[in-house]
């Protein structure tokens, strides 16, 4: 976790995890869980710079053994959702940020990992 700034407080007030979209016709979508380290070479669509949520994914695959390859950065997540529903890459994003009314044609799995 990022340290925060000892002046302020701060209250936490809901926990969150990653999780990875794939769309429902991907051979990804047969599991039930993946290890972050087997989407090595994978094509990541992902919210851009400005959320931060970049860093996030860097950081965990670094972690895992590689840099991840974005092939989109956006900051929509329905339209992430759609290019992953097309089959052009897949999407590692918060788990409560997608609704299961969005997961129409995409499969939401865990990862073996925390992050």
């Amino acid at each position: 976790m990022k340290k925060l700034h000892p002046d302020f407080d701060y209250l936490f007030f809901e926990d969150d995890e990653l999780a990875l979209f794939v769309a429902s016709k991907s051979p990804l979508a047969k599991k039930q869980q993946v290890k972050l380290a087997d989407l090595a070479g994978a094509r990541f669509l992902t919210l851009g710079e400005r959320t931060y949520f970049e860093k996030k994914i860097v950081a965990a695959c670094q972690k895992a053994g590689y840099e991840p390859n974005f092939v989109y950065q956006g900051e929509r997540i329905e339209a992430i959702l759609e290019m992953v529903r097309q089959q052009l890459g897949i999407a590692l994003l918060m788990k409560k940020s997608v609704s299961d009314s969005q997961l129409a044609g995409l499969k939401r799995l865990d990862l073996a990992e925390s992050y």
